[in-house]
């Protein structure tokens, strides 16, 4: 019995033997320092995520520091802790000698993620690449530096990187751009581009639109500070010449309408040919705007409703109804404007919206003093709109310039109402307004 369980032994040792040493490289050089500092920095991590006190990290970073040191091989979560605890202390820390040491250790942290649990989720050469460019670019100096290394994280990702590399190599590019050391080509090209990339990750998962929308905003008055159309279109024209497909012809449709270049013919027909080819919401927004810069209030109608389809109860269903609204009242169909506005809650808006019914109502009436008495009525729905919804100020304020100088003058009221002092409007519902005089 004795001589058959030796061999049993020893094959179940030969097999466990590699587990033990997988699981002793875990803790590396010193098993108990490595726990010891684990726990600690897990600790204060802990209470800082309840207290978000951004003393806990500091205490936590030197243990997490030296656990890093003993033990690299422990986990991959350490790792994912480690980024946030070094981004949070490097936004908070001034002193240039402390962030300098901190970016320091940072992007060691990222060397070892990479070396020990390359392959792992969130861990490959190119994420990896596009957080230390980030990191250096962000709290560092070195921007040829931080340029190589999140270009060659997007390069290699595509639709797939993370959008906040994008939107800080974008910063960086228009930061090298004013240093003179890259073109505008570069720049304007790379903004389509990086749009592209940043629709293909919203498309991975639902989740991800909240950040993509984010960057792709946040990124946009950078790039309209320094495209014009002058300078866009002739590059979109060329591109467009020379890569035919679909999705390139979109992406220059998105960069078109970031530099507000949607009035011209090229604009219009490559947006038509993107929407009838593969419509999107995006190629709606675009040549709703484009015939409403051009005046084609049909056309611009027409593309609101295929948009407002289409989005049914999406996420943007209301930034879309404000376009819709603004599409009806620019095309004069009011009553349809206003029902977009109540839906949207837009007292304000409803308020100016009529005024602009009532202004243009004025056009029909027979009697002139009943067309000028009208630009009183208007005023006061401009005037209310105002006092009921501060966001409405400038609007209202505008259209109550408009509608003052089309006031009766002093002879007209005289002469058709003497000395009355409020009025019945005809033309309108025979609501009453106050006299007033055109000033002079």
């Amino acid at each position: 019995m004795e001589q058959f369980l030796k061999p049993l032994f020893l094959g179940v040792s030969l097999v466990l033997s590699p587990l033990f040493a997988q699981e002793d490289a875990k803790f590396g050089s010193d098993a108990k320092a490595c726990r010891e500092n684990l726990s600690l920095y897990q600790d204060y991590f802990t209470q800082w995520q309840e207290s978000k006190d951004i003393v806990k990290l500091k205490d936590a970073e030197p243990f997490l520091d030296k656990a890093l040191q003993i033990c690299p091989m422990y986990n991959v979560a350490t790792y994912l802790r480690g980024k946030i605890i070094y981004e949070e202390l490097l936004k908070a820390e001034k002193d240039p000698a402390q962030k300098a040491s901190l970016l320091a250790k940072s992007v060691q942290m990222f060397d070892w993620q990479l070396q020990y649990f390359n392959g792992e989720k969130g861990t490959d050469l190119a994420l990896i690449n596009g957080l230390k460019g980030r990191f250096v670019y962000q709290f560092g100096a070195d921007k040829a530096q931080a340029r190589t290394l999140m270009q060659s994280a997007v390069d290699a990702k595509k639709g797939e990187s993370d959008p906040y590399v994008i939107y800080y190599l974008y910063l960086l590019k228009n930061d090298l751009l004013k240093d003179g050391k890259i073109e505008l080509a570069e720049v304007l090209e790379d903004f389509g581009k990086f749009q592209g990339y940043l629709e293909d990750y919203a498309k991975l998962d639902a989740k991800n639109s909240k950040v993509t929308d984010w960057v792709k905003s946040a990124m946009q008055p950078y790039f309209t500070k320094i495209a014009n159309c002058a300078q866009i279109e002739p590059m979109a024209q060329k591109s467009i010449q020379a890569q035919a497909e679909i999705n390139n012809k979109a992406k220059w449709v998105d960069v078109m309408r970031a530099a507000r270049c949607t009035k011209s013919d090229l604009f219009i027909k490559t947006a038509e040919n993107v929407c009838a080819s593969m419509p999107s919401l995006d190629c709606y927004v675009s040549l709703t705007m484009g015939y409403l810069e051009r005046k084609d209030y049909v056309k611009a109608s027409n593309s609101v409703e295929k948009l407002l389809e289409q989005c049914g109860t999406c996420e943007k269903q209301n930034d879309y109804k404000e376009l819709a609204m603004k599409t009806a009242t620019a095309a004069g169909k009011f009553a349809q404007a206003k029902t977009y506005a109540q839906e949207l809650g837009l007292k304000g808006q409803v308020l100016t919206i009529t005024a602009q019914q009532i202004a243009e109502k004025a056009k029909t009436c027979e009697k002139a003093f009943d067309r000028r008495a009208m630009y009183w009525l208007a005023y006061d729905y401009a005037a209310k709109a105002k006092e009921v919804d501060a966001k409405m100020a400038q609007e209202a304020t505008q259209l109550m310039n408009a509608y003052k100088t089309a006031f009766p003058t002093k002879e007209e009221i005289f002469d058709f109402l003497g000395k009355e002092k409020t009025y019945n409007v005809a033309c309108w519902n025979q609501e009453t307004t106050e006299v007033r005089a055109v000033e002079n």
